[in-house]
C-alpha cells in the first residue's frame, strides 16, 4: 500500500512517538528516589567518599555509589536492604560493566522480574533491548509517562481560583560500548495548562511567566509546551553532556542558591571531570527572557514587523574537594550576559569569570559562592551554602543596599530517636534585597521569569522543618512545617523585593535598606506528602498543604487568608 504525503508524515510521527516512549537515561533525573537512598547511605557512612555536590548524576555514577553501599548490606535495616536490592535490579547493566556480580548475594532482587511479561522485557529489564556478540554493546529503551494535577481551595489575597495540569511523554535511547564508555539520548515533551492567579511564594517559580504576586499580571489562562532532550557521553573520568534539562548545585532539601532545579529546563552544555578527590564542573547555558528583549526589528514587505529577540547566556564553573569522607567543600562562580553571541572568553574552562567580567567593565551579572557538607556527628549531616551577588567588604553586615548576598544552611539527621528509616531535616535560607536582579533586563538571574536560584524573591527568608518516614521500599510519608517571609516593594518604590527591579531603577532606594523592608508578607504552612509505588515503576505522589497568609502593607490594613493546596502526580518509570 502506498501512503499519501499526509499519511506518510502521520506514520513517521507515530513511529517517532513509539521510539521516544523510552527511558533509562544516562543522566538520572533529580526527582528519582535513588537520590534519597544514596544521601541516607552517605550520612550513615556507607559510602567511600562524599556524594558530589552537582546533580544530576549519571547512571554509572549511581551504580558506583550502590556498589559502595552494598558493602554494608548486613548493617542495613530491612527497608534499606529492599531499596538497595531494587536499585541493584534497576542498574544491573551498569553494575555488570563496573565489574559487580549482581547475581551473587543479592538474588532476592530478581523477584521483581515476576511482574514483567517475557514478550515485553526480553532481557528481564528493558522493553526494547539489542546487544552485540559477547555483549560488547547494548541498546536499550523503555516507556515513560507523566501526569500531574495541581489545584487550590480556599481564600487568597487575589483571586482564589487556581488550577494546573501537566502531562508528558518522551524517552531515552541508551547505548553502551565497552566498560567505561556510555552514550545516552533523551526526548521528553510536556504540556502545561493552568489558571495563573496569585501563587504562594514558594510556588511561583514553577511557571515561566509572571505569576509571582500582587505586582504581577498575566492572562487568566496560559497553555504552554515544554520539552527536554539530552545527549550524554561518559568514560572513566569525564562526562560530556549537551541537552535541555535541569541541574542543582548543593545539598539543600529546599533548593540551592545559584543553580537550582525549580525553573523550567534550559539548553546547556555540561562538562564534568573527576580526578581523585577533585571534581570540576563547567556549564554553558542558553536562557530566555520574559518579557522578551527585542534586539532589533524590521518591517516585512506585506506590513507587519519581524522582531528579533536578544540571546541570553550564562557561564558557570564549580570546583569541589573531598577533603575527607566526612567533609567536602566547593567553590563556584557564574556570569549571566546577553544581547550578544556566546562570549568565548567566558567559555574557557580555566579562566576566572570574576576577573574577566571585571576586566570588561562589569557589564554582566556576576555571582560567586561556596558550600560545605560535613558529617558533623553520628547520623547527621550539616550543610551550608553562601552566595555573593554584589558586596562591599567594608559594609558587610550592614543594611547597605549594595550588600547583595544570600545563604542557605541546614542539618539532616537519619534514624532520629533510633526510629529506623526516618529523617529529620531543618533548613533556613535568607536572601538580601536586590539579589538576583540587575540593571539590564537581559542579565537578571532568570530563565523566562523564573528564578534560576532559590525558589523565592529577593528580600525573603524561609524556615522549613520536615520529617520523612520510609515505610517500605515503595512508600514514604513526609510531614513539613514552613514559615516564609517576603518584603514586597510598595507601590511606586523599589526596595529590592522583586527580581524584576534593580537598584538602578529611577524609584529605587539607594541607602540602608533593612531586611524585609516594604509590605511584609508572612506565610505559615503545614504539609503532608505521600509517595507510593503501587505497581512496579508506577510512582504516585499526593500532596496536601494548608497555608495561612498575612500581608502587612506599609499603608493600609492587614490582609489575611487561608488556602489548601492539592497536588497529585503520576509517573510511569520515575525518571522525571
Amino acid at each position: 500500500m502506498r501512503l499519501s504525503q499526509p499519511q506518510s508524515l502521520l506514520a513517521i510521527l507515530i513511529a517517532l512517538t513509539i521510539i521516544t516512549l523510552s527511558a533509562q537515561a544516562v543522566d538520572v533525573r533529580i526527582s528519582n528516589p535513588v537520590y534519597s537512598f544514596l544521601e541516607r547511605a552517605d550520612i550513615l557512612g556507607y559510602l567511600d567518599k562524599p556524594l558530589p555536590g552537582t546533580k544530576p548524576y549519571t547512571r554509572i555514577d549511581v551504580a558506583k555509589q550502590l556498589m559502595a553501599a552494598a558493602e554494608h548490606h548486613d548493617e542495613m535495616t530491612r527497608v534499606d536492604r529492599d531499596q538497595l536490592e531494587y536499585f541493584f535490579f534497576k542498574y544491573q547493566d551498569e553494575l555488570r560493566y563496573l565489574g559487580s556480580d549482581v547475581t551473587s548475594g543479592y538474588r532476592s532482587f530478581w523477584k521483581y522480574i515476576d511482574y514483567r511479561p517475557d514478550w515485553l522485557y526480553p532481557n528481564e529489564l528493558d522493553m526494547f533491548y539489542f546487544e552485540g556478540e559477547d555483549s560488547d554493546w547494548q541498546i536499550a529503551m523503555n516507556a515513560t509517562g507523566k501526569a500531574e494535577y495541581y489545584d487550590r481551595l480556599g481564600e487568597n489575597v487575589g483571586d482564589p481560583s487556581f488550577g494546573s495540569t501537566v502531562v508528558g511523554n518522551g524517552g531515552v535511547l541508551r547505548f553502551r560500548s565497552g566498560r567505561w564508555s556510555a552514550f545516552g539520548a533523551v526526548a521528553d515533551n510536556h504540556i502545561t495548562m493552568h489558571t495563573d492567579q496569585d501563587l504562594p511564594i514558594a510556588d511561583s517559580v514553577r511557571y515561566p511567566y509572571d505569576v509571582s504576586g500582587p505586582t504581577g499580571s498575566s492572562p487568566d489562562l496560559l497553555d504552554f509546551y515544554d520539552s527536554e532532550a539530552e545527549l550524554t557521553y561518559q568514560n572513566d573520568h569525564v562526562v560530556v553532556h549537551f541537552g535541555k534539562g535541569r541541574q542543582r548545585w548543593g545539598d539543600g532539601n529546599t533548593g540551592a542558591l545559584m543553580i537550582n532545579d525549580h525553573a523550567l529546563p534550559y539548553t546547556h552544555f555540561r562538562f564534568v571531570g573527576s580526578w581523585g578527590p577533585i571534581t570540576y564542573t563547567n556549564v554553558q547555558a542558553h536562557l530566555q527572557t520574559e518579557p522578551r528583549v527585542i534586539q532589533y526589528k524590521y518591517q516585512l514587505p506585506f506590513g507587519p514587523y519581524r522582531e528579533i529577540f536578544a540571546n541570553k547566556w550564562y557561564s558557570a564553573q564549580r570546583l569541589e574537594f573531598n577533603v575527607h569522607r566526612t567533609f567536602r567543600f566547593g567553590v563556584f562562580e557564574r556570569v549571566i550576559y546577553g544581547e550578544r553571541g556566546l562570549d568565548w572568553e567566558y567559555v574557557h574552562p580555566l579562566i576566572f569569570l570574576q576577573g574577566q567580567e571585571h576586566f570588561t567593565g562589569d557589564p554582566d551579572n556576576m555571582m560567586v559562592g561556596g558550600d560545605i557538607r560535613w558529617l558533623a556527628f553520628n547520623r547527621a549531616m550539616v550543610h551550608f551554602q553562601f552566595m555573593f551577588d554584589e558586596f562591599v567588604f567594608a559594609d558587610l553586615g550592614s543594611d547597605d543596599y549594595s550588600n547583595k548576598w544570600a545563604f542557605l544552611t541546614g542539618v539532616k539527621i537519619v534514624d532520629v530517636f533510633d526510629i529506623p528509616n526516618s529523617q529529620l531535616f531543618v533548613e533556613y535560607a535568607r536572601i538580601r534585597p536586590y539579589v538576583y536582579s540587575h540593571k539590564y533586563v537581559i542579565n537578571r538571574a532568570t530563565h523566562l521569569s523564573a528564578n534560576l536560584g532559590y525558589a523565592m524573591q529577593p528580600n525573603s527568608d524561609n524556615l522549613v522543618v520536615g520529617w520523612t518516614q520510609q515505610i517500605a521500599r515503595g512508600a514514604a510519608v513526609t510531614l513539613t512545617g514552613r514559615v516564609s517571609r517576603h518584603g514586597h516593594d510598595p507601590a511606586g518604590v523599589v526596595l529590592g523585593g522583586d527580581i524584576k527591579y534593580s537598584d538602578h531603577e529611577d524609584n529605587a532606594i539607594r541607602a540602608d535598606i533593612p531586611f524585609l523592608a516594604g509590605d511584609l508578607e508572612t506565610q505559615r504552612e503545614v504539609g503532608l506528602a505521600v509517595k507510593l509505588e503501587l505497581l512496579q515503576q508506577f510512582q504516585t505522589d499526593f500532596n496536601v498543604r494548608y497555608i495561612e497568609r498575612e500581608l502587612e502593607p506599609l499603608v493600609g490594613e492587614v490582609i489575611t487568608s487561608d488556602d489548601v493546596l492539592l497536588q497529585a502526580v503520576f509517573r510511569w518509570y520515575p525518571v522525571f
